[in-house]
């Protein structure tokens, strides 16, 4: 089973989905991204996304475009902020890794 993260209202909370499972790295369930971890999230909005990339520039480990997208580099910069800081390395701006970075 892979895990689902949903993000409301700045809250998370994590569901296990049975048919996730079948879930596949090049056709993630519709709607869903696939995080570093293997997870599956829903989409982040360009606002929290821009936000993250501004704060992981500021830290030294960013150095792409602050355009809000959600793109390979911004996710490795992102999981390596996580790991260097004990959270799960997703690569998703997440509420605990957004607390982390003093984003939220």
């Amino acid at each position: 089973m892979k895990r689902v993260h949903f993000v409301w209202m700045g809250l998370a909370s994590a569901v296990l989905v049975a048919g996730a499972a079948n879930a596949t790295a090049s056709s993630p369930s519709p709607g869903l991204v696939k995080g570093l971890d293997g997870g599956l999230y829903l989409p982040y909005k360009p606002a929290v996304v821009r936000e993250t990339q501004q704060a992981l520039e500021q830290k030294g480990l960013y150095a792409g475009k602050i355009d809000g997208v959600l793109d390979a580099a911004t996710m490795r910069a992102t999981a390596d902020f996580q790991r260097s800081n004990g959270l799960q390395a997703s690569g998703m701006p997440t509420p605990r890794t957004r607390e982390a970075l003093g984003t939220s």
